[in-house]
């Protein structure tokens, strides 16, 4: 068992997935596969995958919380949701589904037997007026 000081290693076979915080260093070995990591710098924590042709990709979210406030950084949904389309495009990951932009936040439940993704969009509340 490692030390504080010291990170643990974990190795990613193909079609395998890791997360972990700052004591968890991933490995893997790709040939044709293609891995993508994940990484929150404040956090420390991140996610590796190493993944094989049979990937899919499902994309959720892009929502613009803030309709009533009209300016080009209140569309910060829409660029991540347009993102992560050529992210997945690059690596020709095929798109199966998708529920991306309009007004409000989704309720995401993934269950990772089945592959299965289900969306809930709901909208905000509007802006109350500072009294």
């Amino acid at each position: 068992m490692p030390t504080s000081n010291q990170a643990s290693d974990k190795f990613l076979q193909p079609g395998e997935v890791g997360v972990g915080d700052s004591a968890c260093r991933f490995r893997t070995l790709l040939g044709s596969c293609v891995s993508i990591t994940l990484w929150h710098p404040q956090r420390r924590f991140g996610a590796m995958s190493h993944f094989l042709l049979e990937c899919e990709g499902k994309i959720f979210g892009g929502g613009n919380m803030f309709p009533d406030i009209s300016t080009d950084a209140m569309k910060i949904g829409r660029s991540n949701g347009e993102a992560a389309r050529r992210l997945l495009e690059a690596h020709g990951i095929s798109i199966v589904s998708e529920s991306l932009f309009g007004v409000g936040y989704r309720q995401i439940l993934f269950d990772v037997r089945s592959g299965d993704v289900w969306a809930r969009q709901v909208e905000p509340l509007p802006l109350q007026a500072a009294a």
